[in-house]
Parts: C-alpha cells; sequence; structure tokens
C-alpha cells in the first residue's frame, strides 16, 4: 500500500468453515476462486528473483508481464497502447545522496543535522536543491478549513520562508470538529504541501505529533522513506519537505517566546498558534536521478447487456513494492507477499472467473504500478482514461487479502460516501457475511485514501475497498489485534512479508471470494451508484458527466 501517511489495513480473525459461510453462492465450480492457483500466482510473483518489484525495476516488469500473460490465457482484451496489455508511465526516480546537509542556524551558530538519524527527505524537489539561510515560521498543522473556522495562516506570512508544521490536525471529541477522533482530508501532507507552496513557502519541515491518532515512531519514518522517491516525468515535484526527529523539534523553537513543549500544550487543547521562530534554516541536497517507464497492465471483458455493456466497473489491485531495500538480518528484497502479491493474485483470479460468466456491465482489470510511490499509477489512468469516466460507474480495489484467520465480519472502506453502501449490504445479505460499520481499530478516512481506490474517488468515481474486521473474530480479540499490531511493526514493509511467514490460506480464499461475489452483483445490477452529495466527491462526478470526460 502507499506508505507516505497511510495505514496498511489488512485486519484478521479466527475459524469458520467456508461450506457454511458461501452457502449462500450460486455460482458454478469454474467460477470459483481456486485456493491453489492463488498459492501459484502468490508464489511467482512474491519470489526473490522478482526482486521485491520495485517500480521502474526489472522484477517489477517481470510481474507485469506475468499479469498481461494471465489476462492474454483468460482471453480479455488487452486494453493499453497499441493493442497491448501495457499503458506506459513516464515516472522519475529520485535516490537523496548521503553527503546531502540540512543545518539550523541560531545566533550566528550552525548545527547539522545527520541524514537519517535527525531528519529524512520527505520530497526533494529539484536536482541539486540549495537553500541559502531562510528565515522560519511555525505554522501550527498547515491547514485551512473554512468550514470549521480554521485557518493557520490567518497570522503568519511564509513567503520566502521556510513553514515548519505538525503531523494531524486540531484535537477534538467532538465529531462536529474535524470529524472528532477520526482523521479528515486536511491531515494529508499532500494538502498541507499544496497550501505552503500557493503561500509562497521555499520549504516545509514537518514534524512527527506523537499527540496525534496516526503518529508512529521515528523508526517508521526510517523504514518508510529511505527508499528512491518517484514522479510523473511530466510533472514538478511537490515543495521540497523533511520529517524531522522529534527529539529535535526543540531546536526549531531555541530562543523564542513559546517552546516546543509550549505547543504540545496547545496541541492538547487545540488552540494551536503560528508565529515566527528564531532560527534559519539552510539546506543542500544532493540527489541521483533517474528517467524510466512503467506500466499499468489493462484488460477488459465487455458486458453481454445492450445497454449497460457501455459502462464499466474498473477492478483494481497494485502489483508494484518496494524492490530492495536496506538489508534486515542478510535479507534485503522487499518481496511484498501480503501487500500486494495477495491482492494481485486474488484480482487474477477473479479476472479468470469473470471472464468465464456473462456480466451485464464491461469490467476493466487495472493492475497498477507505483501505488506505493504515491498512488502514481491509478493517479495516471484517471489523468489518461482509456475508458471515459463519465462511464465508469465504480472502482473496487484490492489490497492485501486475509492471511491470519478466518473472520466474520467485513468493512467495505469508502461505501459510506456513496450508494454502494446499499450494493455491499444487498451482495453480503446473499453471502451471510456481516458489515462493520464502525470500527475501534481502524481510522476509516485514513484507511479509504490509503490505497488506489483513492485515485478513482477523487477522479469522481465511487470506490470501495472491502477489508475483514478483526473485532468479529469470536474468540479473543485482544489476540487477534496484537498479532495484527506485530506484524504491522515488524513484517509491513520489510523483507520479512514473503512466503515464509505464516499464511491462513483459507482466510485468503474467503476474502477473495466476498470481493468477487460482490464485483459480479455489482456488475449484473442495474442501478449505478452514485455519491452521496455531501461527499467532495460528488461534484466530480457531475462534471464528468457534464464534460463526457
Amino acid at each position: 500500500m502507499f506508505m507516505n501517511c497511510c495505514v496498511r489495513i489488512i485486519l484478521t480473525l479466527c475459524i469458520v468453515t467456508l461450506q457454511n459461510t458461501f452457502a449462500g453462492l450460486t455460482t458454478v465450480d469454474s467460477e470459483r476462486i481456486s485456493i491453489d492457483t492463488l498459492k501459484k500466482h502468490l508464489t511467482i510473483l512474491s519470489d526473490d528473483s522478482l526482486k521485491g518489484r520495485g517500480t521502474g525495476s526489472e522484477g517489477g516488469q517481470s510481474a507485469a508481464n506475468y499479469i498481461a500473460g494471465k489476462l492474454a490465457g483468460y482471453k480479455l482484451t488487452p486494453a493499453g497502447t497499441d493493442n497491448s496489455f501495457f499503458q506506459q508511465i513516464q515516472l522519475r526516480g529520485v535516490t537523496v545522496k548521503p553527503d546531502s546537509k540540512f543545518s539550523l542556524v541560531q545566533q550566528g551558530k550552525s548545527e547539522e543535522l545527520e541524514q537519517g538519524k535527525d531528519y529524512l527527505v520527505y520530497s526533494s524537489a529539484v536536482d541539486p536543491y540549495f537553500l541559502a539561510e531562510l528565515p522560519v515560521a511555525f505554522a501550527g498543522y498547515g491547514i485551512i478549513a473554512p468550514e470549521y473556522d480554521y485557518n493557520d495562516y490567518q497570522f503568519i506570512d511564509i513567503e520566502n520562508k521556510i513553514a515548519v508544521i505538525l503531523l494531524g490536525e486540531p484535537y477534538s471529541e467532538e465529531s462536529g470538529y474535524f470529524s472528532g477522533m477520526s482523521a479528515t482530508l486536511y491531515s494529508s501532507i499532500e494538502i498541507k504541501q499544496r497550501l505552503a507552496l500557493a503561500r509562497g513557502a521555499k520549504g516545509i519541515i514537518f514534524i512527527p505529533n506523537k499527540f496525534d491518532n496516526e503518529f508512529k515512531e521515528w523508526d517508521y519514518y526510517v523504514k518508510q522513506y529511505s527508499f528512491e522517491e518517484v514522479y510523473p516525468a511530466y510533472l514538478r515535484s511537490a515543495i521540497f519537505s523533511v520529517f524531522i526527529n522529534p527529539i529535535n523539534a526543540a531546536k526549531l523553537f531555541a530562543g523564542g517566546s513559546l517552546t516546543y513543549n509550549d505547543i504540545l500544550q496547545m496541541e492538547k487543547t487545540g488552540a494551536m498558534k503560528s508565529f515566527p521562530l528564531e532560527c534559519m534554516a539552510q539546506f543542500n541536497i544532493k540527489v541521483k536521478t533517474r528517467y524510466f517507464t512503467s506500466p499499468n497492465v489493462i484488460a477488459i471483458k465487455e458486458g453481454n447487456d445492450p445497454e449497460l455493456k457501455n459502462s464499466y466497473l474498473i477492478l483494481s489491485a497494485h502489483y508494484d513494492h518496494l524492490g530492495i531495500g536496506k538489508a534486515v538480518n542478510g535479507d534485503s528484497v522487499y518481496n511484498g507477499f501480503i501487500d500486494n502479491s495477495s491482492g494481485v493474485s486474488a484480482l487474477l483470479e477473479i479476472a479468470r472467473c469473470l471472464s468465464e460468466t456473462k456480466t451485464k456491465r464491461s469490467v476493466i482489470f487495472l493492475f497498477t504500478t507505483a501505488e506505493e510511490k504515491g498512488l502514481l499509477g491509478s493517479s495516471y489512468y484517471c489523468d489518461h482514461p482509456v475508458f471515459p469516466l463519465y462511464k465508469t460507474i465504480a472502482n473496487v480495489n484490492v489490497d492485501g487479502l486475509a492471511f491470519l484467520g478466518d473472520f466474520n465480519n467485513v468493512i467495505p472502506l469508502g461505501e459510506e460516501y456513496s450508494t454502494l453502501t446499499e450494493m455491499v449490504d444487498n451482495a453480503l445479505k446473499e453471502l451471510r457475511v456481516s458489515k462493520t460499520s464502525e470500527s475501534e481499530i481502524i481510522n476509516r478516512q485514513e484507511s479509504f485514501s490509503g490505497s488506489d481506490q483513492f485515485s478513482f474517488a477523487k477522479a469522481g468515481i465511487p470506490s470501495v475497498i472491502i477489508v475483514e474486521d478483526i473485532n468479529s473474530s469470536g474468540t479473543n480479540d485482544k489476540i487477534q489485534s496484537g498479532k495484527m499490531n506485530r506484524w504491522m511493526k515488524e513484517v509491513y514493509h520489510s523483507p520479512f512479508d514473503d512466503k515464509n511467514q505464516f499464511v491462513d490460506y483459507n482466510a485468503m480464499l474467503k476474502h477473495a471470494e466476498i470481493i468477487f461475489s460482490f464485483c459480479n452483483y455489482v456488475a449484473n445490477c442495474k442501478e449505478e451508484p452514485a455519491w452521496n452529495e455531501a461527499t467532495p466527491f460528488y461534484s466530480i462526478q457531475l462534471r464528468n458527466k457534464a464534460e463526457k470526460k
């Protein structure tokens, strides 16, 4: 999954028999997911020979070739360029060199910070990136939210300055103010970057906020942001930004009227204040740049209804992972067995099953590249759609499958924003699977924005990702939650996400069957999903239809 401020949601549970769970299914055997084929796909896609399927790597291309070969075998129609399965994307890779420098200057004295230990580059902008000493200003959360009467920039000018910004958003226990304990879109780093850039900032220093619900320890940032940055070659990079280790945050506020501890106290009360700081910042960032192409893999199955076949359901899963990275216990291959060989394997099986049955609507199978680099493959498709967006009725994304144990309930993330919620209810009723509407263990908005479904939502397409609910295990939820927490801390985005870990393949099969049955339901449903009017995506869908985009 996308690792920029995003959390993988793969929620796991205990034991129920597959026979009872799927008693309501009516598909014939040839149209059912095969557990043996799932295992085969998983083994091949996560093998060390593919070297972690890094974006723009030989292993990544090998994975794309494998997927295309399978789609051809299912006799699906190529939907890429030149009658191929590939939609090529021009990309630019940037790696920060170890001799890059970041210094804080106070009262004429300069202190150089150490890359990795003290700071990490989030987006490096241009090559080389040099800034002479520039003034620094604290801009709170870097948020402007008129609906909450909130503006961090109201009393601060950051033009030609370095903005210091807290990750997260104002704390509140009231659901009517920044959605209470749940994150809103305002917590997005990309939105904070755009606002700061629009106000003339030359760069940003982000401080991980220990009071934020999504706070991660510094080791997490080191693990996630030590890989190559990747950007669309045709776009400028985002504003130069770094994360600073919170243990060094106090240095930014030294000599001023308010200390970093004062800021933390403000954070607790929600009464944040923006103000100039007494230090200066200097950067000399050196990078290695490469230009390359990496493909989305696309196929289509035409519908059989004379009218509905001209509308499209798009099913997606990202095939890229992190590639080769820092060695852990002598292993430097980040295989991505769960993330997302499992999702790709499921979608390949769904493609096979749907290729063997009739659907009223046409179904697009999209295997995206560069999801881990910022949802780049799905974003590119939405900017350069092969099939009209205004005729694309919905997206169902698959990013990871259940793997630690069986489960009774699922959580369809994103369904609450559109009438997809009714389709989910109807489909699950046939499956005898329950839905969890509320969960204490995930942030719905944070999770929904963490993978490719969010790209389609931003393009006006009702979208959903169906994950399993850890609180429906029927046994000791604390044990299951502990297993997942350990997996997230020790295995996620590490070389240990490989075939040697424990996997409950029956849970995977069950999860894949649920997704397949839901996709089949939507592909044959006469009603077209629509956004709820209160959502930010509603107007985009209307514009797409008006402009026939």
